[in-house]
């Protein structure tokens, strides 16, 4: 064991003889994980881990170190989490920013499944949908209104426009807005052209281009 420990780290100072480039590095790896509201578990036998994901990343950090240590290669982990419907994609400009030649690690929810309701939606239903605590759901009524000639269609557009507490949904009631009511929506538009969302505000002045 001696000997084979003695041959490795001799081993080790001929590569790093050899390629002084590669001696003495160090690698930060950022874990980006964006958290999701998972729903309750089945059973307790079954618990969802707390470190899910970063156990893995953990794993390799420590792996990495012991075989890179032999080459003067040190590495850590910086470990970010972004709450539920947080900024992901600044996180992780903010990372490259910081260390521009570095390694990211993402753990990503599943996309999800556009919203899909069950059976024939109501206009009563499609009101109760307008307000309903899903973005996805509200998002789905918004689009519907464009084919649905309900008396405070526009009303309804406007609204969701102006206050629905989600972006896209926002960004769609422009869209839609623009196509049901043309250039009526102009005023309505320029408001949202404010929106503090640069995806609304685009989405505004892509319609309000074509007037």
């Amino acid at each position: 064991m001696r000997r084979l420990r003695t041959a490795l780290l001799t081993v080790a100072a001929i590569l790093s003889a050899a390629l002084p480039g590669f001696a003495g590095i160090d690698v930060t790896i950022t874990w980006l994980q964006q958290r999701t509201d998972r729903p309750p578990v089945l059973s307790d036998l079954d618990p969802v881990p707390a470190d899910l994901g970063r156990a893995g990343a953990e794993l390799a950090i420590r792996d990495n170190a012991t075989t890179g240590r032999f080459l003067g290669h040190g590495y850590a982990l910086e470990q970010v989490a972004i709450a539920p419907g947080g900024d992901l994609i600044g996180a992780a400009r903010a990372a490259l920013a910081r260390f521009p030649r570095r390694m990211a690690l993402a753990r990503l929810p599943a996309p999800a499944r556009p919203y899909k309701p069950k059976g024939k939606v109501s206009t009563k239903k499609l009101r109760a949908l307008l307000a309903a605590p899903s973005g996805d759901a509200r998002l789905y009524a918004v689009r519907a209104l464009a084919s649905r000639k309900l008396g405070d269609r526009v009303a309804l557009l406007k609204r969701a426009l102006a206050a629905d507490p989600s972006a896209r949904v926002r960004a769609e009631a422009a869209r839609i807005l623009a196509r049901v009511l043309r250039k009526g929506a102009i005023p309505a538009l320029v408001a949202a052209a404010q929106d503090p969302d640069p995806s609304v505000r685009f989405a505004a002045a892509k319609v309000l281009a074509t007037f």
